[in-house]
């Protein structure tokens, strides 16, 4: 596992925990994620503006949401998809698929990735900050049911 990163520039991390996931992330710019861990997840984000995921796991997913905008997601078998945002604020999405997905982000705030398929994941990084990985192999996590419908209240 390396992380690299500089304040308010480019931020990559790269770890194999049976998955390879990798994160470039410049504030208040493109933030990218690709992990393969019997699935493909890409997260395209540029803060205030779009965010694309795709995953395929006998799946495709594919959400594409600009803030104060427009959130869209499409969903295939074998896989459930959820996602909540408000403009400028949070964007929750959880998908399994041999896999569990949770991205929470806000812009030009928060982004925090939990991903659970043999390993768990945790993406934290405040935009112009620091960006920090926390994983555990071969674990498998879940989201706390109230706190997510917590979140999904208006």
């Amino acid at each position: 596992m390396a992380i690299y990163g500089s304040s308010g520039a480019n931020t990559v991390i790269y770890g194999i925990s049976d998955a390879i996931n990798v994160i470039y992330g410049s504030s208040d710019a493109i933030n990218v994620i690709y992990g393969s861990s019997d699935a493909i997840n890409v997260i395209y984000g540029s803060s205030d503006a779009n965010n694309v995921i795709y995953g395929s796991s006998d799946a495709i997913n594919v959400i594409y949401g600009s803030s104060d905008a427009i959130n869209v997601i499409y969903g295939s078998s074998d896989a459930n998809n959820v996602i909540y945002g408000s403009s400028d604020a949070i964007n929750v999405i959880y998908g399994s698929s041999d896999a569990i997905n949770v991205i929470y982000g806000s812009s030009d705030v928060i982004n925090v990735i939990y991903c659970s398929s043999d390993a768990l994941n945790v993406i934290y990084g405040p935009s112009e900050a620091n960006n920090v990985i926390y994983g555990i192999t071969d674990t498998i996590c879940g989201i706390n049911k109230a706190l997510y419908m917590a979140l999904k209240m208006p």
